[in-house]
């Protein structure tokens, strides 16, 4: 498969279906089809800034009322939780974030949407910084806005991405007796990650968001494999 060997080893996932046949477009499997794409807020590869501190991050997402901004991309983004937090948590909420996102819509339209909530809710205001997709250079932002495919449906795909934002040694030792066959480790790095939550995980994209127009037209990377109930299609094969 071909591709910028930096997305595969980041499990970048801006590799959408422009070039999908026009006979696919008006399945309605298509349509209504999860896609395994997320989009996430993960702090600063750096480890420093506000977003490195875990209840903070935990504050930034149980606040928000993800349903309602699902509402206004209908039939494209599936929210990862529903819950919304009522009480003002107990820590520090800085005054001001900067998060860095790619150039590709929906993003900043979706930020948009979170910061306002994060504003109402804890009082932070967020300013979006556009990179290019293709600017893998480091920047300030205190995060990033991103989308993340796994490579493979299985646990250990998404525990080794939490592997990676967390850099914790305790952790890759449980990611590796998992990967031995231990069961009991699972539920371990379950409990590491509901506690230290790693990126904040907002919404699933769906199918009828990445068939619709405001898509079609543009010329996406095609590094992907998509892999739909009754669909498939492996992007360069025959």
């Amino acid at each position: 498969m071909d591709g910028d060997p930096h997305l595969a080893a980041r499990g970048a996932a801006y590799t959408f279906c422009a070039d999908l046949p026009v006979i696919f477009r008006p399945m309605a499997t298509l349509h209504q089809a999860p896609t395994g794409i997320y989009m996430q807020v993960e702090p600063n590869p750096s480890g420093e800034g506000p977003l490195a501190n875990p209840p903070l991050r935990r504050a930034m997402s149980g606040c928000l009322d993800l349903a309602s901004i699902a509402a206004s991309f209908p039939g494209g983004l599936r929210p990862t939780s529903l819950y919304v937090g009522s009480a003002r948590p107990a820590v520090d909420i800085p005054p001001r974030l900067c998060i860095s996102y790619p150039d590709f819509y929906p993003n900043r339209s979706v930020l948009e949407r979170l910061s306002m909530q994060w504003r109402d809710r804890l009082g932070m205001d967020t300013e979006l910084v556009e990179r290019d997709y293709a600017d893998w250079g480091e920047d300030e932002a205190d995060g990033s806005f991103v989308l993340r495919y796994l490579p493979f449906n299985h646990p250990y795909a998404y525990f080794d991405q939490c592997a990676t934002l967390l850099a914790d040694t305790a952790f890759d030792r449980l990611l590796q007796r998992f990967a031995a066959g231990d069961e009991e480790s699972r539920a371990a790095m379950n409990h590491h990650v509901q506690t230290t939550l790693p990126m904040i995980r907002v919404f699933e994209v769906m199918g009828n968001w990445l068939a619709g127009p405001r898509v079609a037209g543009f010329s996406w990377p095609t590094d992907a494999v998509f892999d739909f109930a009754g669909l498939r299609r492996v992007d360069g094969a025959a």
